[in-house]
This record gives C-alpha cells, structure tokens and sequence, in this order.
C-alpha cells in the first residue's frame, strides 16, 4: 500500500496502517510502504516500489504469501505511485492487481494534481517525462485488473484523471472496476467521517473475491 502525501509527505495512518484489520478480515497481509520522497529524483519513489515487491516476493514462502498473488494499492499521489506500477513493472515484478483510491493518474497539466506533479518532475518538466508518467498513456493488454473508487466532488485531483485511466484498461479489455460516490471530496482513505465508507469496503470485498 503507497499512501498518498503529495510527493511531499505519507499520510500512512488512515491511508494504511488504518487498514490492516480490514485485509486481514479478507485474508490478505497488508504491507504499508514508506517510500522516500523524490526531492528531485522522480526515479526514487518507484525503485521503492521495485524493491518493496522484490522483498515480498522473496520472503513469501516464509511470510506464507502467494508470490503470484500481491497487487499494489495507493491514494491519491500513492495512488499516481501504484499506477505508475502498474503500468511500467519490471517484467519479473508484475503485480497482480491494482487498487486507486482518488488517484493522481496523468501529469498532463489540464487535469494534474499539481503538488504531485512539481514534487515529483519539478516545475519545468520535459515533454517527454510528461508522458512517461501520465499512466493512462502506458495501459497494455498486460496491465494488471483494477479497481477504482474516488468521489465525485473531488476537487484536489479532478474525477477526470481515473475516468482517462478506466477507459484505457477498459479499451484493452483489462477486468475494472470503477465507483464514483456522490460525495467526500479528497482524503478520506479510512476516517468513519466518510459517508460510503462501509459501500466502498463492501465493493472492494466483493471485487477481491471475484477472482
């Protein structure tokens, strides 16, 4: 699980250890990733990941973990974290399934968490790191199956960065499923304070055992 932050901080209690009891109730170890910050290296919060995987996959048998089996999950610039991921694994690395919550998914500016992006590729990026990190543009028929849930009222990371990335899984008939719920703005990961708390975990446990 990447919490999210911004690229700046990791709001890793109810954007992860928050969560714990709830994938133990589905029978899934929950492992919370302090990934670094970039401070001008956009490279070092997915070598992070890279590693973080490479670790688990290493220690499954011991941590009785199907080394086949372990997906990636993040909010909102975590979520920008788990995506690129998902998109841009090493082949030996491949997650299993993906799970955004409010994602930041594309760098392009119209549509941008712009924290995220400055923090991660700096004021000026080049056109070509643009690209690279807009993960709607890297979705292919091996992307892993996903699930997405955001709100519509989102006014941090607009409702257009996971609807470009649902349309992109779903134009190479990757499996996704998208929930956009009416209200809760941006943040809320696992305070009670949000309204579709229990709809949002009820989906997400009937999505994790879909397959």
């Amino acid at each position: 699980m990447c919490p999210g932050g911004g690229y700046a901080l990791l709001a890793y209690d109810h954007e992860g250890y928050a969560y714990a009891d709830y994938f133990k109730h589905q029978g899934i170890a929950l492992i919370v990733l302090k990934y670094r910050m970039p401070h001008g290296n956009h490279k070092v919060p997915m070598s992070d990941v890279c590693e973080a995987m490479r670790v688990v996959k290493s220690h499954a048998a011991e941590w009785k973990i199907n080394p086949d089996d372990i997906g990636i999950m993040g909010f909102s610039a975590g979520g920008h974290l788990a995506s690129t991921f998902a998109t841009h694994y090493p082949a030996e690395l491949r997650p299993a399934f993906q799970i955004l919550v409010y994602p930041v998914i594309s760098m392009d500016e119209t549509i941008t968490h712009s924290g995220s992006r400055e923090n991660l590729i700096g004021k000026n990026p080049s056109k070509a790191l643009i690209d690279y990190y807009s993960n709607e543009k890297h979705v292919n028929a091996e992307s892993p199956r996903a699930f997405i849930a955001l709100s519509d009222d989102d006014r941090a990371v607009p409702v257009e960065n996971s609807l470009r990335y649902y349309k992109a899984l779903h134009r190479y008939q990757i499996p996704v499923s998208l929930h956009i719920y009416p209200t809760g703005g941006h943040g809320w990961g696992y305070n009670e304070s949000f309204r579709f708390k229990k709809a949002v975990h009820d989906e997400l446990s009937d999505w994790l055992r879909s397959f």
